[in-house]
């Protein structure tokens, strides 16, 4: 091995294989990686034995011996890839600067053998994360991010990419729901008649035919009157008028003067003005918490696709995965609450409309009933996106983060060679068997010849007499 140059693969077969006794007996090497002409020589130079092994002492031993040479002993570990992949251009340097979307065209070291090591390699996240050794020291290597990484169950690490992929799909679904129930929050006709948050139906009890439709947000009520008119411009009261309709918008400290002027009697007046300042007060508190749930959106999405693949995951993005999954849900459940319980449980069940007796010219009272409130379009899409940020957060923390760095505590390592830490090739999340690999090296690569049997000795034959 040392006369034909193969130093590096001989040593390490020749160490093991060799007896302890450095005599000259047959040498076999049952190591696949040393060429057949290693192998003969080793097999047959009985003569160059001791000299072998002095060689190989010398090198095991030897202070100067690289790194890689010793990883590739132990567990066959290719080199770092920050010393083997090239620079990247000053376009692909922009480019890297852009969260998430901005690694998506660029080079990976990612062994991911299919097209999810594009969205979820070590320029995905963001640069600062990469390059700023102090966060990383913060919010990957400390003990208490390494230990809410190891979070989870090892069975749900066959699934991994199955898993971030559903809880992407929750998540986007989740998010556009959340952006439906926030248009709630608008002041327009149109979009407070396609996603109200209550419905609200007034009719009277004598038969005259006059209905009031009530359109609640979160802001704003749309409003349309069936059966009156306005008497004229200045007046405040209004005319029945069978056929007439009426449809009016307003926010929520025009709507209550408005309605009680036109529409209800003094007494009913005061109820409905209590109903408004309740619903006002709470107005404001819903809609922080909506626009908490819409924003935290964006942040979990990229979490999932950061998880799809070991090499992408890390376990600042395990802890905040279930973090904001939990964050966004609780803001989803207390915006709802806090509608119900500052507006839609105060809705008034009866009024006393006013209005001019077209006949008479002199006013009457007619009262009206509700037909029964119901919660709109919004509330559902809200309740929905709180079922499926659920499911998000289950396959957040259900999902641990790979086990070499929940252990690796040294954040001085290159980010790259950090990623690097799951070398082994996988596809779709889980690591690839011995045997694909070897079928995938024998069609695309040069294969190294397989070491011929050594020869079983000859068994003792006894021959009958």
């Amino acid at each position: 091995g040392v006369q034909l140059g193969w130093l590096d693969r001989a040593m390490i077969a020749a160490h093991d294989a060799l007896p302890s006794n450095a005599a000259c007996s047959e040498t076999r090497v049952s190591s696949a990686s040393i060429k057949s002409s290693v192998k003969r020589t080793m097999e047959t130079a009985c003569d160059h034995c001791e000299t072998a092994v002095h060689s190989v002492v010398d090198t095991i031993y030897d202070p100067e011996m690289s790194m890689s040479m010793q990883m590739s002993r132990n567990s066959q570990i290719p080199p770092p890839p920050s010393q083997t992949m090239k620079k990247l251009s000053k376009w692909q340097n922009f480019l890297s600067f852009i969260p998430t979307c901005g690694g998506w065209c660029l080079p990976t070291a990612n062994p991911e053998q299919t097209c999810l090591r594009h969205i979820s390699n070590e320029h995905t996240m963001f640069k600062m994360f990469g390059e700023w050794v102090v966060i990383r020291a913060w919010f990957e290597h400390s003990k208490f991010c390494r230990r809410a990484g190891g979070l989870g169950f090892a069975r749900c690490e066959r699934f991994r990419a199955w898993l971030m992929l559903l809880a992407l799909f929750c998540s986007i679904t989740a998010w556009i729901c959340f952006i439906i129930g926030a248009c709630g929050v608008s002041k327009s006709a149109s979009v407070l008649q396609r996603v109200p948050w209550t419905d609200l139906h007034w009719h009277d009890t004598h038969g005259l035919g006059v209905r009031l439709d009530v359109l609640f947000g979160v802001t704003a009520v749309y409003s349309r009157s069936v059966g009156v008119a306005p008497e004229n411009a200045t007046s405040p009261m209004n005319v029945l008028s069978p056929d007439f309709v009426i449809e009016k918008t307003f926010a929520f400290k025009d709507a209550c003067p408005y309605i009680g002027k036109r529409y209800t009697s003094p007494e009913s007046h005061e109820q409905l003005r209590e109903f408004c300042e309740l619903c006002k007060k709470s107005s404001a508190r819903t809609m922080g918490l909506i626009f908490i749930s819409v924003v935290f959106q964006f942040f979990q999405v990229r979490k999932n696709l950061q998880r799809v693949t070991p090499f992408g995951d890390f376990n600042c993005q395990k802890f905040m995965g279930w973090a904001a999954a939990i964050c966004s849900l609780l803001a989803g459940m207390f915006s709802i609450a806090s509608y119900l319980e500052g507006c839609w449980r105060h809705f008034p069940r009866e009024l006393e409309l006013k209005v001019i007796d077209p006949t008479t010219g002199g006013p009457i009272e007619i009262p009206a009933k509700s037909q029964g409130h119901t919660l709109g379009i919004g509330v559902s899409f809200m309740l929905t996106a709180v079922c499926l940020k659920f499911i998000d957060f289950l396959a957040h923390f259900s999902l641990r983060t790979p086990p070499q760095k929940q252990q690796h505590a040294d954040p001085s390592i290159p980010f790259v060679d950090y990623c690097y830490l799951n070398y082994k090739p996988t596809r779709y999340g889980q690591v690839i068997k011995a045997e694909a690999i070897k079928e995938n090296q024998a069609r695309y690569s040069d294969t190294i010849s397989p070491l011929r049997k050594a020869p079983s000795a000859p068994r003792n034959t006894r021959v009958s007499a």
